[in-house]
This record gives C-alpha cells, sequence and structure tokens, in this order.
C-alpha cells in the first residue's frame, strides 16, 4: 500500500522535474502524520517501508527502503538505500548503493552526521572518489569491518568513530578525528593534523603522518611508513619493516618496541620499556637531545648518528647487547 503521494507543487532539480510529496497515513517511527508535506522526489523514484523525506531534501531517481529518513536540505540522485540510513544537512549523495550506509561511487557529504547502527557486516563504506568534509561518520552496531574507506576517498575536518575501520587504497585522512578500536590505515598517501583516539591501530605503508596525535592501546608501524612532527602515547607501541622514517617526533609509553630498519631522526623515547634492535638508527639533534628513557636495550647493529656539538641522553638501567656504535659526544 502506497503511504504517500504526490503533489503538484514541483521544481526543476538537474534537469529533472521533482514534485514534492505528501503523506496519505501516519509514519510513527518518522514522527510523520496523515497530511504532512514532505521533500521533492521525481517520479521515477520510489518509498518503501517507512522510508521518508524531509521537506527540505530532494530525492532523483532513487528507491528508498525501510527506515531510511533524508533530512534537512540532503540531496540524493541515483541511490538505493536501505536500512537505518540516516542522511540529513546539506550532504549530497550520488550512485550510493546499500544497506545500513554503502557508498559507492562519487559520494560527496559535507557538513552531516552519518549514522547507522544496523547490525551488519558494514556500516559505512565510502568508496570511488568519495569527499567528506565537516562531517560525522558513527557506527554504534556490531560486526566488523563497519567503517571501509578507499579508492581515492577524502576525509576533511570530520569525525569517525567506530569499533572496527579501515583506510586503504589512497584515502587521505586530513583536519580530523578517529575514535575507537580496530583501526588500519594501509596504501594511504597522507595523514595530516589529526587526533587518534583507541586501541589497535595499525599503519601499514603510510607514505606521510604528520602533525598529528596518537593516545590509546597497541600501535603498530609496518613498513614504508614517513611519521613526522608527531606524539604518540600508547601502552605499547612497535615499529618494524623497510622504509620506516620518524622525525621530530615523540613517543611515550609503557612497551616501545623498534626493529629492523627503522630511521629515527630528533626524537625523544620515554617507555618503562625500550628496545631498540636490527640496524635501527638514531640521530640527535642540534642545540637539544636525543632522549631515550626507560629500561632500554640496544642490540643487534643499532647505531647512533651524534655529530659534535649534540648530545645524547641515555637514562635508567642502559643495557646493551650486540655491535653497537656511538660516534661524537
Amino acid at each position: 500500500m502506497t503511504y504517500y503521494t504526490w503533489t503538484d507543487e514541483s521544481k526543476m532539480m538537474k534537469s529533472v522535474e521533482v514534485f514534492r510529496i505528501q503523506a496519505l497515513q501516519d509514519i510513527p517511527s518518522r514522527f510523520v502524520k496523515k497530511g504532512d508535506m514532505g521533500g521533492f522526489m521525481c517520479k521515477k523514484s520510489k518509498l518503501v517501508g517507512t522510508a521518508w523525506i524531509s521537506v527540505g531534501a530532494t530525492v532523483i531517481n532513487s528507491t528508498l527502503r525501510d527506515d531510511v529518513a533524508i533530512l534537512g536540505n540532503a540531496l540524493i540522485e541515483n541511490c538505493i538505500l536501505s536500512g537505518k540510513c540516516h542522511i540529513q544537512n546539506d550532504s549530497w549523495l550520488l550512485h550510493v548503493t546499500g544497506s545500513g550506509i554503502f557508498a559507492s561511487g562519487e559520494v560527496a557529504i559535507r557538513s552531516t552526521t552519518m549514522h547507522s547502527d544496523k547490525p551488519t557486516l558494514f556500516g559505512f563504506s565510502l568508496e570511488a572518489g568519495a569527499s567528506i568534509f565537516n562531517s560525522t561518520l558513527l557506527y554504534t552496531g556490531d560486526g566488523k569491518n563497519l567503517i571501509k574507506l578507499k579508492d581515492f576517498a577524502k576525509i576533511e575536518f570530520s569525525q569517525v568513530e567506530g569499533s572496527h575501520m579501515e583506510f586503504n587504497k589512497h584515502t587521505t585522512l586530513r583536519y580530523s578525528h578517529v575514535t575507537g578500536s580496530n583501526f588500519l590505515f594501509e596504501n594511504v598517501p597522507e595523514v595530516h593534523d589529526t587526533i587518534f583516539k583507541g586501541k589497535n591501530m595499525e599503519f601499514n605503508r603510510v607514505l606521510d603522518i604528520s602533525k598529528s596525535t596518537i593516545t590509546g592501546e597497541n600501535l603498530v608501524f609496518k613498513g614504508g611508513v614517513s611519521i613526522r612532527n608527531m606524539k604518540m602515547e600508547a601502552t605499547d607501541s612497535e615499529f618494524y619493516g623497510m622504509g620506516i622514517v620518524i622525525n621530530d617526533s615523540t613517543i611515550t609509553g609503557k612497551n616501545i618496541y623498534i626493529q629492523d630498519y627503522v630511521n629515527i631522526q630528533y626524537v625523544d623515547i620515554q617507555g618503562q620499556h625500550v628496545l631498540l634492535s636490527n640496524h635501527a638508527s638514531l640521530v640527535g639533534k642540534k642545540d637539544d637531545h636525543l632522549l631515550l628513557l626507560g629500561n632500554v636495550q640496544i642490540r643487534e647493529f643499532v647505531q647512533f648518528a651524534i655529530e659534535e656539538g649534540r648530545k645524547s641522553n641515555v637514562l635508567s638501567n642502559e643495557e646493551i647487547d650486540g655491535d653497537f656504535v656511538h660516534t661524537g659526544n
């Protein structure tokens, strides 16, 4: 049974004539009463279940099912949405298909909050050029891989929160907050000026991570990561693999393990247990110091390169095992 109808009020949007809809019956889950006016929708679009479009929103060539709510001034074009999708404010979704929230294609989200609690294998999947600006992605349901962004997705000035998050395939993240657990950043060109809080965070092949702060538990950096001007505080931190460079940063925590070919320049490392091994290289900072604080173990060809006029402080229960070279003062 159809629970809405098109009125005679219309306008042109994207070269398509869209008509305002009106409720034919109450929709309690959307707080809609019989006779209430909704937003604009073209006649090739369809609402099913309890889906609704608020007064300022527009839907073109799309199907909305279940508990989908299009609020504010949102524009939905060529989409199929189902489950508990709440799209609001000034967001624009183009060529989006999915349940819960799954966005595949050119997706622009501006000044909006996307929230899902549908218990599926994903909460949000935004890909293929997705652009997220000044927005919030929040998932509170159960499952894994709940927030996934990939294929040149871009996130700026936004907040992302969930229990499982995956950022990969050329996704960039700038001026944002990421909170929750089980983060994976892989094949990411840039993470800049972002705050991370949570546990089980892994960064693998992140070309440039800079001016950011990480606080939490179980932090892992693998090969191909460049870190600049960072503050990291984690219960357990591990750095290993080829091509890791850490510059002008602070690393603090309980257990800090730095292994393999890690190049550390101008960094303060403060932990209860610090291990440096297997060709790790440390360089002191001019007019400052290279600080290693804690129960420090240095072994297996680790090298210090401290130039004249620079100083190195290795404090508290230093244990040196294996070939060790310390040049300069």
